[in-house]
């Protein structure tokens, strides 16, 4: 790949991490005052449960479990998700490194001089370098979606709940 193809690649992934960090930081804020509100109402709901059972709010008492495994569910899928996509960007770097790697262990086994080996090895270590960072930036921009997508339902639930207790 070309290094002005890679720059522009990575630059649209950073903007895409940024975006997605962003996003998920604001819905994580909400989300943990949010969270706050739901469990001091569904704890105060359970101690009137407790004093009087016969005016419990039994509907809002018995969403609770499926609430919590549902999110707790799809927050899981979601990682489960982002995880195959980092197992398979690791494969493909991992595939193209090993190709890298014997075409350097190629050049340098036709060179004749020592400043031929300094050459290719200065080529190699900065191709590397760089083919590193893209690959660093992929992860990363995977990680900050896997972020989101386990914060996501996890705030669509609680902000719903909120919103009904509120």
């Amino acid at each position: 790949m070309t290094s002005k193809k890679r720059v522009s690649r990575d630059g649209r992934r950073i903007r895409r991490s940024l975006a997605a960090a962003g996003k998920t930081s604001l819905k994580s804020a909400a989300l943990a005052m949010a969270a706050g509100q739901v469990i001091a109402r569904r704890s105060a709901l359970g101690i009137a449960a407790l004093s009087d059972p016969a005016r419990a709010d039994n509907l809002e008492l018995s969403r609770i479990l499926p609430e919590k495994v549902g999110a707790l569910s799809s927050a899981a899928f979601g990682v489960a998700l982002r995880s195959r996509e980092i197992s398979q960007q690791i494969a493909r770097y991992s595939g193209t490194e090993a190709v890298m790697f014997a075409s350097a262990m190629g050049a340098l086994a036709r060179c004749r001089t020592p400043a031929a080996v300094a050459a290719i090895q200065t080529q190699f270590a900065t191709a590397w370098f760089f083919r590193s960072l893209s690959h660093a930036i992929a992860v990363n921009e995977i990680g900050m979606r896997a972020w989101g997508g386990l914060v996501a339902p996890l705030h669509r639930t609680v902000m719903s709940n909120a919103q009904r207790l509120g």
